[in-house]
């Protein structure tokens, strides 16, 4: 038998072979080596928190402001009794006056119908047909007046015409369509209504020491640029209005929402910062207790 010799290696084979035996060394290394941890970022300037006891610097007794305002409340309505008392007393004359006024120059001015009147006895009855249509609703309006006996509402039929009812909804203003230019506020039409329904909220004072401001929306699916769309909403379409209530749910102030702000002080402002200053105005001492 021929002894065995060893044979020559080749550059390649041995380029190899250096190769694998660099790759298992790094291999069995990093098998055993725990990943290296990593290094928390720290952001130069940012605020270093540290736990302290609070200080209360702004504290002050608890007033009893609301306590005042519900015996102001309580010997202002003492005399009256019944609901309609209670209603005039946000509705008061001067709303009504208003109505009154705006109505009649709008359907001689514009409409140009010089035999139209309004006495305030139909405007009350307007008004009131409005609020139990609120409450007692029917598929269309025109079936308050009807004679069938599914549908009658004599209450409705005895207080006034279907075509006088019709006739004051078409002229009902509360605002000079002349003065519009003097404006860029897009509740024109309705804004010195909310300013005098605010005002008559606001005569008691602040009762509540309880205080919260949300959204709510009046259901409307006609056609108006102030008209909102809330996605997952009850009432997805409609006009939104802000307010701040108490915890018994009165209301102090509620606002149009009519886009973006306008007011220079709070035109920079978030809108949940905007709207909070707004409703929170009627407050004497927002800060207190």
């Amino acid at each position: 038998m021929r002894a065995m010799t060893n044979a020559p290696v080749s550059p390649r084979w041995q380029t190899c072979l250096a190769k694998w035996k660099f790759i298992s060394k790094h291999r069995q290394l990093k098998d055993n080596t725990p990943p290296p941890k990593k290094k928390r970022r720290t952001d130069q300037g940012a605020p270093t928190w540290r736990k302290q006891h609070p200080e209360y610097t702004g504290w002050q007794e608890p007033s009893n402001g609301p306590e005042e305002a519900r015996e102001k409340i309580a010997s202002e309505l003492s005399g009256s009794t019944t609901a309609v008392d209670i209603f005039e007393k946000i509705f008061t004359p001067e709303v009504f006056h208003l109505i009154q006024l705006e109505t009649l120059r709008y359907a001689r001015d514009v409409k140009n119908d010089q035999l139209f009147s309004l006495s305030d006895h139909e405007l009350k009855a307007f008004i009131g047909i409005l609020l139990y249509s609120g409450y007692n609703p029917l598929p269309s309006e025109r079936m308050y007046w009807s004679k069938d006996d599914d549908l009658a509402r004599p209450i409705v039929r005895q207080a006034m015409t279907r075509s006088d009812y019709l006739k004051i909804k078409s002229y009902f203003h509360v605002q000079d369509n002349n003065k519009q230019q003097e404006t860029k506020d897009r509740g024109f039409k309705v804004r010195p209504l909310l300013d005098m329904i605010n005002k008559s909220f606001q005569q008691f004072g602040i009762f509540q020491s309880k205080l919260a401001v949300d959204e709510m929306i009046v259901r409307y699916y006609g056609h108006n640029s102030l008209k909102q769309f809330i996605r997952g909403k009850p009432i997805r379409f409609g006009y939104k209005l802000w307010a701040v209530c108490g915890s018994d749910g009165y209301c102090y102030k509620f606002d149009l929402y009519c886009g973006k702000e306008e007011r220079p002080e709070l035109r920079d402002q978030p809108l949940g910062t905007r709207v909070v200053m707004d409703m929170l105005s009627v407050v004497s001492d927002p800060g207190g207790p």
